[in-house]
């Protein structure tokens, strides 16, 4: 799997995105996201991180939406009467998601902050990511959005519910542990011959997995109740899908491992 110690998934309410995603009309974002997590950027101190888009829903269309991994956060940004042109808003959200990240307060303006929403995601939601960017390879075009009806088929079946909807407050929220999951589309993550491709977060404490990012490669839709009982819900390893696990400890592990 490639290289990397965090995701910062962002809500495109989509999955059209061209072949790059810096050319998409979020690409200004994308750039910047990933400009700060290269040496000398912000966010570089934590390592690599994966910087993707995801189909997942927007709050609205004038909010940014953020998925942080394996801090298991979600972030909204209002981003009504902010020009995106602007040169230090990359840079503004940017300081936020690595507060989220990492848990140290920084010197955001108030105002921006004043103006976001932000849920911990701990004891929460079990997140399948699935590569489904058609525009940069057919294979994950055609296989994604397969893999994704049959997640959201089989976790029901397995006693989890599928949610769509973007995050609640969490006063608003009833949810038990093991008991919710999103499943999303997600941009290009590398390795197109392994599709399907599909990364599973665990964040819910007394999981066997817990904190910890499973990577699978050449998943079919037949596979997928299997890892739905065998990943999800026992917290087994997977040998023969196995492309990389990232440890709670933002370390990737070896496959010999397992």
């Amino acid at each position: 799997m490639a290289r990397h110690s965090s995701q910062i998934l962002c809500c495109t309410g989509r999955s059209d995105w061209p072949s790059r995603i810096e050319n998409d009309s979020l690409g200004w974002l994308a750039r910047g996201l990933k400009e700060e997590t290269r040496h000398g950027g912000v966010l570089s101190k934590i390592g690599p991180a994966l910087v993707t888009f995801g189909d997942s829903h927007r709050k609205s269309p004038k909010t940014m939406d953020f998925y942080l991994f394996p801090a298991f956060k979600w972030v909204s940004i209002d981003m009504d009467g902010i020009n995106e042109h602007d040169s230090g808003l990359v840079k503004r959200i940017v300081s936020i998601l690595d507060e989220e990240i990492t848990g140290e307060k920084k010197s955001t303006l108030e105002c921006l902050r004043n103006e976001m929403g932000v849920r911990s995601l701990e004891n929460q939601d079990i997140h399948v990511l699935i590569c489904g960017h058609r525009n940069r390879d057919r294979r994950c075009g055609v296989m994604g959005p397969l893999l994704k009806a049959e997640f959201e088929e089989k976790l029901p079946a397995n006693g989890i519910e599928v949610l769509q909807k973007p995050p609640a407050p969490l006063s608003e929220s009833a949810f038990e542990p093991f008991q919710t999951a999103r499943v999303s589309l997600i941009s290009h993550i590398g390795g197109h011959k392994f599709a399907g491709n599909v990364i599973i977060h665990i964040p819910a404490p007394g999981h066997p997995l817990s904190g910890m990012e499973v990577w699978y490669g050449r998943v079919e839709p037949r596979h997928v109740e299997g890892i739905v009982k065998e990943t999800v819900v026992n917290g087994r390893i997977i040998e023969g899908m196995l492309r990389g696990v990232l440890g709670n400890d933002r370390k990737p592990r070896a496959r010999a491992g397992y």
